[in-house]
């Protein structure tokens, strides 16, 4: 049975249009209910589990690479209270994470957290997941 919310089959919705029914379901609860429109509380936990299991791809296609200074821009402003410089702070060094871990692995542990990090690339454009990625990459 192939998943498929309303007339549409759930495979059709491209990751962001699914991350943003998800957040509208979760952030008004009378559209989460089916009113206006909305989505059933069932289809809300199937839309939960499509995006745990279904990573968003690093970049669209077509769109450009990473910049680094941008990426140090990115890191300063998110990521340096717990990784000073990259070095280990609260959070582990990150001297030599993309060795360690694929570019898709890296960019997972960013959107979604992993172990005591939380999600604190959620919220970040590809672009910006990019640019990040490459300035990792310098470290």
């Amino acid at each position: 049975m192939i998943p498929m919310l309303g007339s549409l089959p759930l495979a059709n919705l491209r990751p962001a249009h699914i991350q943003s029914l998800y957040g509208r379901a979760l952030s008004d609860r009378g559209w989460l209910d089916g009113k206006e429109g909305g989505l059933s509380a069932r289809s809300v936990l199937h839309l939960h589990r499509v995006l745990r299991q279904r990573p968003r791809p690093l970049l669209p296609a077509g769109a450009g690479g990473g910049d680094s200074a941008r990426g140090q821009q990115v890191f300063t402003t998110s990521c340096n209270a717990c990784h000073p410089g990259g070095r280990q702070g609260v959070g582990p060094t990150l001297a030599g994470v993309t060795s360690k871990l694929s570019d898709t692995r890296t960019i997972q542990v960013v959107r979604q957290g992993s172990g005591g990090m939380p999600a604190v690339g959620a919220s970040f454009s590809d672009q910006q997941l990019a640019d990040l990625l490459a300035y990792l990459k310098t470290l």
